[in-house]
């Protein structure tokens, strides 16, 4: 069994039924999944109609009360949830999707069989570092060093293939290692409650470097790193199999590349 990991509140309750609409047309394959809609935070669950609607198309909806010490950064939820879900209902394996994703292709998800981790990096360098001697060094080496961890290897920014230390996005990730979870929250709250910030860039998203300082922690492992998933608009649009390198969406918006898949064999 696959768990699906979302989050669903009121502010996002739209586009989050749009995701479980695709989720319900697209999911294909011997897999089987279950989807977990958490609201994570008292005072922002979703509309009773909203519920109504995600659990008519077979999602198990639980509200939560997870974040409540730090409610004003809702980005904190992504961890609270998917931690809560390994623990309390667990799975073979976890699927965390942004409600802002959308699947507009076929899709089986044992594609993701053979690997512990699937993970994208993320669009842009913004604070990740390639050096420590970098204004953005001692950032990374408080959170190397917070775990108790050496730096292990870089990837290419999923945008324009810059290498830096392992830093990927949060909003599709895949993982037969819940542990990975524990983690992920560990350094969240961590960051949350010491303040600590880098130096340069925009960090508005402490969960991705929370997350993915995580996998280190667990190596030996073995992951599919995924190169790109769509980003258009303030959606994030999975189209697996889709070749072209240019298209248009609904003639409102130009999405400029396509998943890609490349098995790295961990260290």
């Amino acid at each position: 069994m696959i768990s699906i990991i979302t989050c669903f509140e009121k502010p996002i309750e739209t586009i989050t039924l749009a995701l479980y609409r695709s989720l319900k047309k697209n999911l294909t394959g011997s897999a089987d999944y279950r989807v977990y809609a958490i609201a994570p935070r008292p005072g922002f669950e979703p509309s009773a109609d909203a519920i109504s609607a995600a659990e008519e198309l077979g999602i198990v909806y639980v509200a939560a009360p997870l974040n409540t010490e730090f409610k004003y950064y809702p980005l904190l939820n992504k961890a609270y949830a998917c931690e809560y879900v390994a623990r309390h209902y667990g799975g073979d394996a976890y699927l965390f999707l942004d409600s802002d994703t959308l699947f507009l292709n076929k899709m089986d998800l044992t594609i993701h069989a053979a690997s512990e981790i699937a993970i994208r990096p993320v669009d842009y360098r913004n604070i990740g570092i390639s050096d420590f001697r970098e204004p953005n060094g001692p950032f990374w080496q408080s959170m190397y060093d917070f775990l108790a961890i050496k730096p292990n290897r870089k990837v290419l920014t999923a945008t324009g293939r810059r290498p830096i230390f392992e830093y990927f996005n949060s909003g599709y990730v895949y993982t037969r290692k819940p542990v990975l979870f524990e983690i992920w929250l560990k350094l969240c709250l961590h960051l949350m409650k010491t303040g600590r910030r880098p130096d340069l860039g925009i960090f508005s998203w402490s969960n991705q470097p929370s997350l993915f300082l995580s996998p280190p922690v667990l190596k030996p492992y073995q992951y599919c790193q995924l190169t790109l998933i769509i980003r258009c608009t303030h959606m994030q649009i999975c189209c697996p199999g889709l070749r072209s390198k240019r298209f248009l969406l609904s003639g409102t918006c130009t999405i400029t590349s396509c998943l890609t898949l490349q098995n790295i064999a961990g260290s």
